[in-house]
């Protein structure tokens, strides 16, 4: 969540997207996906079939104030964070395993 801070505080444009480093099979078109069906939200994130998916999410730079107070006060549960500002998740239509995280050499193997 921090590293979601700094990039709001540096941004030049109004959103920004954020995706996991361990997710490396996300659907290329996630960003968009979520972009069309974002209506007035000022955050949103991925929902598959099962499971919210909070890290891949599509972050209005307003954010940024309330997410730094959110920090100071020690919270640090995205979702509950974009939830309370808005935010809503967006079913994406990739089936669970685009959403897989991916932490070790037999993770990245298990899965091709």
């Amino acid at each position: 969540m921090e590293g979601m801070l700094s990039a709001l505080l540096v941004a030049e444009k109004e959103w920004v997207a954020f995706c996991s480093c361990d997710m490396p099979l996300i659907p290329e078109d996630y960003i968009q996906q979520l972009w069309q069906q974002k209506k007035r939200a000022p955050a949103v994130w991925a929902r598959s079939s099962e499971h919210d998916h909070p890290a891949p999410a599509l972050v209005n730079r307003q954010l940024a104030e309330p997410l730094a107070a959110y920090l100071a006060q020690g919270e640090r549960r995205l979702m509950q964070f974009l939830r309370e500002q808005g935010g809503h998740a967006i079913t994406l239509t990739q089936d669970e395993a685009a959403f897989r995280n991916m932490n070790t050499l037999d993770d990245l193997q298990e899965a091709r």
